[in-house]
Parts: C-alpha cells; structure tokens; sequence
C-alpha cells in the first residue's frame, strides 16, 4: 500500500511541474515558458496560458459544497519569441489578472457558503460568468496596453490595487 501511495504521489506531482500556482512572492521568468509559439503568432511576441482551477466539493459541511479555487500559470501551453523585460512586465499582468478573478470567485463562493447554498449549479454558472469577465478583461489590457507605456502603468496600478483590496482572498501555496 505505501509503495502505491508513493507512485501516486510522485505521479501527482510530476503532473504538477507543467503548473505554477500564483504567488505574490513570485514572478514569472521566461524559463517559465516552455511551449512552443504557433507559426501563425504574427506580430504577438508571447502568450500566457492560465487556468483557474476548481477542486470540485473539496468537503462537505451540512449539504453546502466547499471548493479550492486555484489559480495557475500553465507552462506548456505559454510561448515566448522575446527575451524583453518590458514584455514580461506585460504577460505578469496578464497572470496577476487571472489572481483578481480568482480571488472573485472566491469572495463569491464565500457568500455562497455563508447563504448556505447547496445547489452547485449555482456555484458553476457564477465561476462561468466571473471567468467570461476575466477574458473580456485581458483582451481589453491587450488592445489598451499594446505598445502603450502609459496605459500599462495605468493598468499596473489598477491590478495592483485589485489585488490589495482582494487579499483576505488571496491563495497561499504550501511551500
């Protein structure tokens, strides 16, 4: 049995190296970026792929489910053609966006939890509707931000302060 347990774990965690959970004590590097850039990337010098991962009903406590709201950084599918800090800057933001909408998701489930509201439907449609806004989100950073020092300054600061506000939601790694 402990053999197994080991190999599962050791297969868990391999599975895991692909992923790099947010962390406010953690940039991203280039050496992050492991995918391959598509042959039709045209002008786009680098991709962030993330995901916000949700453990489904983690636990249980009288019928209302409760969920790990992650949020990751998805090397594989992520791609550079730069080496350039400015453009780093810039695909950080795109990862720090992702947390703001995490932590949304969060603050929403905790209501939930709070309300006691057992039907999961519930839970999928808001994470569904707050996920939509985070991709309308980051394609509105992309078309203000792109070639435009002031308006990434400007959305630096935006992201910075949403992050802020949001902290008692904020994940923390076990390290």
């Amino acid at each position: 049995m402990r053999i197994i347990f080991v190999l599962i774990s050791l297969l868990f965690l391999q599975h895991d190296t692909d992923k790099i959970f947010w962390d406010v004590n953690k940039k991203l590097k280039w050496s992050d970026f492991q995918g391959a850039p598509p042959k039709n990337s045209g002008f786009v010098k680098a991709m962030t792929a993330y995901q916000i991962l949700i453990k489904s009903a983690a636990r249980y406590e009288d019928e209302t489910p409760y969920y790990d709201v992650k949020n990751v950084f998805v090397k594989s599918d992520s791609w550079t053609k730069t080496s350039s800090e400015k453009t780093l800057v810039h695909e950080q933001l795109h990862f720090d966006i992702s947390e703001v909408y995490a932590r949304k998701v969060r603050k929403a489930f905790e209501k939930l939890y709070q309300d006691s509201i057992t039907d999961t439907s519930i839970y999928r449609k808001l994470f569904k509707e707050l996920d939509e806004e985070c991709f309308e989100i980051q394609q509105e950073y992309d078309r203000e931000a792109h070639f435009n020092n002031k308006k990434q300054q400007e959305w630096e600061i935006c992201v910075a302060k949403e992050l802020k506000e949001l902290k008692e939601y904020e994940f923390i790694p076990e390290q």
